[in-house]
């Protein structure tokens, strides 16, 4: 009769068989809850990955000031795959003072525009 016993040091064919087998499910494991949290990731809303990097903007200042934070905002929106509508629509979200009210006019007319074509 055979012995039970088991040598980790020396497996037999078998035991290595089902320890390689075991291994390779053990990875997939782990491979499939990578990319559950990658597709949870995904799942968030485009602002929640970057709003704290895009730094408000007041229309206020110089050109270079325009253009660091213009540059800072491409930056940001390379980072995250989101349609244009939907760019435009984040950077808004960092408007402050002037630029706000600047931009709640442009926001009226272009509705205005879209109402009087529906209608002709």
């Amino acid at each position: 009769m055979e012995s039970s016993s088991f040598n980790l040091e020396d497996p037999s064919p078998k035991s290595r068989l089902i320890m390689d087998y075991m291994k390779k499910l053990d990875h997939g494991v782990k491979s499939k809850k990578k990319k559950k949290k990658r597709s949870k990731k995904m799942l968030l809303n485009p602002w929640d990955l970057i709003k704290d990097k895009i730094p408000p903007f007041t229309g206020k200042g110089s050109v270079d000031d325009y253009y660091d934070w213009e540059l800072k905002v491409t930056q940001n929106l390379d980072y995250i795959n989101c349609e244009d509508l939907t760019k435009v629509k984040l950077i808004t979200l960092s408007f402050e003072g002037y630029a706000l009210v600047w931009w709640n006019e442009i926001a009226l007319q272009i509705r205005g525009m879209m109402r009087a074509s529906i209608k002709s």
